[in-house]
């Protein structure tokens, strides 16, 4: 019996769709024909490779769409340009700091969240299954996530401080300070109000989004090409990493995906990955907010240097909870990227033979 990959990596349906428009004359040219048949079918049915071209290429224009649609309602609405806002400090009036935080959700929405349900949408009859939306097999799996990345979350910020002693140059160093000055007048917060912007631009809304794209569709669709968990994971956190910002910081955040890549995969629900990658964001912005009536808090942000007490904690926090959901895992099963049941393969195996022997 034929396997997935053979019956669906190979260019039949597009040299058939050629073929017909050479020798059947109809009233439209055939990158209209094509591009009418391509949308009229599950981008399950094309080789891997065209899967990833028109996921690129999904990105890159919803990408280009919202960063400009954005820029100009964010100038519309408040008057201030992206210059302006890459400019922003802790200094900058909020009105400026709200003008960012709104490029920021449109931003996020449009580069990840809408690309990932699109292309599920498109690929798969069954979108939610395609991106893990499941429920998880046990339920203690939501909270194992959650500490997972909550005693991981003191490792990340000292290995972090300790990337930054070594020199990377003045053009990363530059790049590294700017980015670190509009994060944190992002998390400037005096009232609950802002708090709660905050929480949902920072927190709520990446962590949705970066989960359906990386974890969701990214990490499937290399798996699905080689097969291997470890590489799988390390790809797709590295691509994961690199979107993120500035070399100092992709060490802890490589780990991070790598992570949530092994979470994703023994609990068999991106709801896990959702919840804990959401909790672990908004740890970090309710620390940036009690921080203004905490010092010991403040002088651990401002520093970046995390007590050994709390380095140690972490790390039994964070080897336990793996201990745990390790014991207690519900893996995603070895046919998890399989864009077809076997009734389908069964089908589709008998119409090829039906079709030679005619």
């Amino acid at each position: 019996m034929y396997s997935t990959y053979n019956i669906y990596t190979n260019y039949r349906h597009i040299q058939t769709y050629y073929v017909q428009a050479i020798i059947e004359p109809r009233d439209v040219t055939f990158e209209a024909e094509f591009l009418k048949k391509m949308f009229n079918r599950y981008w399950r049915d094309y080789p891997w490779f065209m899967q990833v071209i028109m996921l690129g290429l999904m990105i890159f224009t919803f990408t280009s769409f919202f960063l400009i649609a954005g820029n100009v309602l964010v100038k519309n609405i408040s008057g201030y340009t992206i210059h302006d806002i890459t400019g922003a400090t802790t200094q900058s009036s909020y009105s400026l700091i709200r003008a960012g935080m709104l490029l920021q959700a449109i931003s996020s929405i449009g580069v990840f969240i809408i690309p990932a349900l699109c292309f599920a949408h498109l690929t798969h009859p069954d979108k939610m299954d395609y991106l893990g939306l499941r429920r998880p097999g046990k339920y203690i799996q939501l909270i194992l996530g959650i500490l997972i990345m909550l005693g991981a979350l003191p490792l990340f910020v000292e290995l972090a401080a300790l990337i930054k002693h070594i020199n990377l140059g003045a053009g990363i160093n530059a790049m590294q300070d700017r980015e670190e000055a509009m994060v944190k007048a992002y998390l400037t917060m005096k009232t609950p109000l802002q708090f709660i912007l905050a929480l949902v631009v920072l927190a709520i809304i990446p962590a949705i989004g970066e989960e359906l794209l990386f974890r969701g569709v990214i990490f499937r669709l290399i798996y699905k090409r080689n097969n291997k968990l470890l590489l799988s994971a390390c790809i797709s956190a590295l691509l994961f990493a690199l979107l993120h910002g500035s070399p100092y910081n992709y060490p802890s955040i490589f780990i991070a995906g790598v992570l949530l890549s092994y979470l994703y995969y023994l609990t068999g629900s991106l709801w896990c990955n959702i919840l804990a990658h959401m909790v672990y964001n908004g740890t970090q912005v309710w620390l940036e907010y009690i921080a203004t009536d905490n010092l010991a808090i403040k002088k651990m942000s401002d520093s970046n240097q995390v007590p050994l007490a709390l380095l140690l904690a972490g790390a039994v926090v964070f080897a336990g909870a793996l201990y745990v959901l390790y014991k207690n895992r519900t893996p995603l099963p070895k046919t998890w990227v399989n864009d077809f049941t076997n009734e389908e393969l069964e089908v589709i195996a008998n119409s090829q033979n039906n079709n030679i022997e005619e």
